[in-house]
């Protein structure tokens, strides 16, 4: 099938797709038709002779790797058959099983998922004599670490003095059971997903099979580079020394530090790469000009980049709107009305993007009292969380002592006690009218073994610490203090993250005098929290997301919220002078609208601990000019 490349491709995407460069970068821009350039790059090396098992293309989802293959085989007119195309962790996974002997292993391994994977480690902590196991970091939060320090390349013991400072007591046995977990799958013939990228790159460390796979990809393609990790990059580097290499992503996107990602493997792919040829895809077929305008103008704040300046040809529409709310609960308020406004029921094209998940917490809020039905990418609402739904079964029991459910959800939290235990204390408890007040009274000696004795004491302590508390506020303030940021910090890999939501939970809680007023609100409309329901409706939900889980993803209308200092950037951007991978993510929020943008601005905010409180206008604000947009004030 004869391709007509001239008249399918603008002149940018047509010198990528015509490249005689031996490496070469494409910096695409939001919107600029990247996988279109990465099909017709794909089909033009096959059109010109090269064998489809001499290209080797590495994207980040295996769909977006079956999506080019389909669009190529359509272009084309048959199937590019040989071709290796997928992930890095699929592409690891053929080429293992062809030498798994090599790295120790046999040919049949079996993968294991992250689930299986915490099975084994929690297996390796209850063999070692760990007396307090319940304030020992969980199986989710080592395995965690061990994930981190494979794909960052550091070793364990540098990857918890920087990342886990606060697990520094743990170290030497953390260090062991990672060994031991490391020692247990080679010895079942296991590996979990990182090992498939850790072994293949210590396959490549042999020279005869780095040679053979080096001389059968002499085209080699990578996708969404700027997520690329320095254990992916090394593997990138060891195949791609004398081939042919274009790597395709956007700077100005790269948001994924905290899993390892790697802006250097891209900011610096020039000096790795002598030679090297730069494209810039920057004409978008997704937003207005004004838009473009706006996201040009904040990132190019930014130091640690490829300057580039995005255009468009379609047509004018109205600036950008900042809008600045009196509060938190105006801002909500402010955005579901205009939701309402601009939809007229069919909310299918509009989403509502923020920093961290607590952000969502008024909106949703505000949501469940409209009855909007909404879907959250790539994620539980804010209500259904488990930190969240711990802190509201602590609240249940003080508003109903007889909610079986919750009761047995808290004491499970607590050291020594598991179902069992926890079903025979309920037992116990369940005889009397008022098991808060019975423990406040007495101390329950309920003859309990040493370790769940330890635990039921504690818990004992909690209530008593507890129950002169009216307002949930002040509840979710004594279990978060005297036990629940402890046991966060010990079972969440993203602990810091849960702290946000349950402090957001408390603020929310703190306008309301009675527990069961507040359990009653947000448990209004049980189905809004189920994110199952309205299944035939789902194209018409409107969409909640963070921006992380937004990136590549579109509508016409876009709210980006909550745009004020320590919220958005948040506070740990400053201390760790990772303020630019902040103003990228404005840049990708900010790049997912394709007519209209709002961006809202909270300036108060009341919380539990500091009362009524000031917020100043978020950098990413007040740093754009004022021809960027239109200001309102509610």
């Amino acid at each position: 099938m004869q391709i007509n490349y001239e008249k399918e491709l603008n002149k940018e995407q047509l010198e990528v797709v015509f490249s005689n460069n031996n490496h070469s970068l494409v910096l695409a821009g939001p919107g600029s038709g990247k996988t279109r350039v990465l099909v017709y790059r794909i089909s033009y090396l096959i059109d010109k002779g090269v064998k489809p098992e001499n290209i080797l293309l590495l994207t980040f989802t295996n769909k977006a790797a079956k999506n080019m293959i389909q669009r190529t085989t359509e272009l084309l007119g048959n199937y590019p058959n040989g071709i290796f195309a997928g992930t890095f962790h699929h592409v690891g996974n053929i080429i293992l099983r062809r030498h798994p002997e090599v790295i120790g292993f046999s040919h049949n391994f079996t993968i294991i998922d992250n689930e299986d994977s915490r099975n084994i480690i929690k297996d390796i902590i209850n063999n070692l004599n760990i007396k307090n196991k319940k304030a020992f970091p969980s199986p989710s939060v080592i395995f965690s670490i061990n994930s981190y320090s494979k794909n960052s390349l550091i070793d364990l013991s540098s990857c918890i003095d920087s990342k886990y400072k606060q697990l520094w007591l743990f170290k030497n046995q953390i260090i062991e059971i990672c060994s031991a977990y490391e020692s247990k799958k080679k010895k079942q013939n296991i590996m979990d997903f990182d090992d498939l990228l850790f072994y293949w790159n210590k396959l490549l460390d042999n020279e005869n099979i780095k040679r053979h796979y080096s001389r059968q990809f002499t085209n080699i393609l990578v996708d969404e580079f700027q997520d690329t990790n320095k254990l992916q990059f090394d593997i990138i580097k060891k195949l791609s020394d004398k081939n042919n290499i274009m790597v395709v992503g956007d700077d100005c996107q790269s948001i994924y530090s905290f899993r390892a990602a790697e802006i250097k493997n891209i900011l610096e792919f020039p000096k790795n790469y002598q030679g090297c040829k730069e494209f810039q895809l920057i004409k978008n077929y997704r937003s207005t000009p004004e838009i473009l305008n706006l996201i040009n103008n904040s990132i190019k704040n930014n130091n640690l980049q490829f300057k580039k300046t995005l255009s468009t040809e379609n047509k004018n529409k109205d600036k950008p709107t900042i809008v600045k709310c009196e509060n938190l609960e105006d801002e909500a308020k402010y955005i579901i009305e205009k939701i309402k406004e601009i939809n007229r029921n069919e909310y299918g094209d509009t989403s509502i993007l923020f920093r961290a998940d607590y952000h969502s917490a008024n909106i949703e809020l505000e949501l469940m009292k409209n009855n909007i039905n909404f879907k959250k990418v790539g994620g539980l609402k804010f209500f259904e969380q488990a930190h969240i739904k711990d802190i509201t079964s602590f609240l249940k029991i003080f508003a109903n002592s007889k909610d079986e459910l919750s009761w047995k959800r808290i004491l499970v939290l607590f050291e020594g006690i598991g179902d069992n235990t926890a079903s025979k204390i309920w037992d116990r408890l369940n005889k009397f009218d008022n098991p808060i007040n019975q423990i406040t009274r007495s101390n329950l000696n309920l003859s309990l073994t040493q370790k769940p004795a330890v635990g039921w004491n504690n818990f004992i302590n909690i209530i008593k610490l507890s129950s002169d508390k009216k307002n949930p506020s002040d509840l979710i303030d004594s279990f978060f203090k005297n036990f629940y940021k402890s046991h966060l910090q010990i079972k969440y890999p993203n602990f810091k993250d849960r702290v946000f939501d349950v402090k957001q939970y408390m603020d929310l809680a703190e306008k309301y005098k009675s527990v069961s007023s507040f359990l009653h609100d947000i448990t209004l409309d049980a189905d809004l929290t189920n994110s199952e329901s309205h299944e035939n409706s789902n194209k018409n939900l409107l969409t909640l997301s963070t921006i992380h889980q937004a990136k590549g993803l579109e509508w016409k209308n876009v709210f980006v919220i909550s745009l004020a200092e320590n919220r958005f950037p948040m506070p740990i951007a400053y201390q760790n002078d990772n303020i630019e991978e902040e103003r990228r993510l404005f840049y990708v929020a900010c790049s997912r609208a394709k007519e209209n943008l709002y961006l809202t601005i909270p300036l108060e905010e009341f919380t539990h601990w500091g009362g009524y409180n000031g917020l100043d206008e978020s950098i990413f604000i007040t740093e754009l000019p004022k021809n960027c947009y239109k200001e309102i004030k509610q």
